[in-house]
């Protein structure tokens, strides 16, 4: 694909570098000639220095033929607004990293009306991962699939567990928990187990099962899942809106520290 990647933080050359390495024709641009040099360097893709909100820049940059543009800028007013110049211009698909709560809510409504592809939300996301390990304390990863409806956890079998010397198949009949153990790391390999696989204290093993399950599974298994029912989170910025959002939406009390008073008021 031809992908221009508009502005060059650390989200455009990450996007840049991972987009490359894929195989895909890359152009960034930003209006920090350093920037552009630097990520056009560093990830051997075409660099053009200009405003992504403007016409002529896009058109310079190639967006005619451009199968999709991402922007990437820290504004969200600036990313819309290229993606909606993109859209009339180009054709394309569109992609805009859109950070801000009110634009957040009103996501569905902004991605009609300005043609948008998909939003990207890097903080909303850093925010649902924290709410995830907050939810799950004593797993070491917590992943979602299929939409919040099935996780997938990552632990340590410790000593003394029903599970430590256990052969899978009988793990139902010795647990009663409906869960699926689909991956074994032990000593540093990998295995996918079979029926006949033994399990043993030490192992880290992923498992998948509803959220709802997560905590009787690992009271099951000799894992002390206390449930945490306090947070304090220390800063007023975006992630913490998010996280604080999701929090109290869970039913979790939380107290918020941030030195800029009329930011903590707000909050």
């Amino acid at each position: 694909m031809n992908i221009i990647i508009a502005g060059c933080g650390r989200v455009g050359y990450t996007l840049a570098e991972q987009l490359s390495n894929e195989g895909h024709q890359i152009t960034v641009m930003d209006t920090n000639p350093e920037a552009v040099q630097n990520v056009s360097a560093a990830c051997d893709v075409i660099g053009y220095v200009g405003d992504c909100t403007s016409f002529r820049s896009q058109f310079e940059a190639g967006i005619e033929e451009t199968d999709l543009l991402i922007a990437a800028t820290d504004q969200d007013e600036k990313n819309m607004l290229a993606c909606l110049i993109a859209r009339k211009t180009g054709e394309c698909q569109t992609i805009a990293r859109v950070r801000s709560p009110q634009y957040s809510e009103e996501i569905g409504f902004l991605k009609e009306e300005l043609g948008l592809s998909m939003s990207v939300n890097p903080e909303s996301a850093a925010a649902h991962e924290m709410l995830r390990l907050i939810q799950v304390p004593s797993a070491l990863e917590v992943d979602t699939f299929a939409k919040g409806r099935v996780n997938l956890i990552s632990l340590v079998i410790p000593n003394g567990s029903v599970l430590d010397g256990l052969k899978l198949r009988d793990y139902f009949s010795k647990v009663k928990e409906s869960a699926l153990i689909c991956v074994v790391e032990r000593s540093g390999e990998i295995v996918i187990p079979d029926g006949n696989y033994v399990l043993k204290a030490g192992d880290r093993i992923s498992v998948t099962l509803p959220l709802s399950s997560v905590n009787t599974f690992l009271n099951k298994v000799g894992i002390k899942a206390k449930r945490i029912k306090n947070v304090l989170i220390a800063g007023g910025g975006t992630i913490s809106y998010y996280l604080a959002d999701s929090l109290l939406k869970s039913g979790l009390n939380v107290k918020l520290i941030e030195k800029n008073e009329a930011r903590c008021r707000e909050l």
